[in-house]
């Protein structure tokens, strides 16, 4: 771990700055309240889920919920500042085990839902795995920026962090949008199912 969290401390050094760590730690945290509120609301489909990749004998909504508030506790400890290196290296270690385990069902061809975020029923792909990769390289640059500066984010601009993050997430989902209109029907790309 010494070695990633070195390299990805030596590229953080080109944006050795308190606000790009508050920008990306609630960039992570808005992920993380967003895919944990999801679980909460839905945790029969989140229970499931879990199941489908093989951590559970049988589904339970308790494990739903448990999953939902880990990951929306997560979310407050990355806002909250406290501890920038901590929160955001648990973000790092958690988003790097769960790319591994899509990609384990993505070699083995796994029609694996990932209510990832709650409403999405596609099996888990090589988009699932590069949205979580990119996640967890987020996640483990901010913790190697906060190591390098060795202080809390935020201070006076803390709101125009959250604002930055959120209009940031808010273009990835109009984005992700966007793809998902212009290649509707063209089995390029899956649909969610309604039930």
């Amino acid at each position: 771990m010494a070695g990633v969290l070195a390299l990805f401390r030596d590229a953080a050094s080109a944006a050795d700055s308190p606000t790009v760590l508050g920008i990306g730690s609630w960039l992570l945290a808005i992920v993380f309240f967003w895919s944990g509120t999801a679980k909460a609301l839905r945790p029969g489909a989140a229970a499931e889920a879990i199941q489908d990749f093989g951590f559970l004998g049988q589904a339970r909504p308790a494990y739903g919920v448990a999953l939902g508030a880990g990951e929306i506790a997560l979310g407050v400890f990355l806002a909250s500042a406290a501890a920038p290196f901590a929160a955001a290296a648990a973000a790092a270690v958690l988003l790097t085990l769960f790319a591994l385990v899509l990609a384990r069902s993505v070699v083995r061809g796994e029609q694996v839902p990932c209510f990832c975020f709650g409403g999405d029923r596609e099996p888990v792909s090589l988009r699932t795995l590069g949205r979580t990769g990119a996640l967890a390289a987020l996640a483990w640059f901010v913790a190697a920026l906060a190591y390098r500066l060795d202080a809390p984010p935020g201070g006076r601009s803390v709101l125009l962090e959250a604002a930055a993050a959120a209009a940031v997430v808010g273009l990835a989902v109009l984005g992700d949008a966007t793809v998902r209109t212009l290649t509707y029907g063209s089995g390029t790309y899956p649909t969610e199912t309604r039930s």
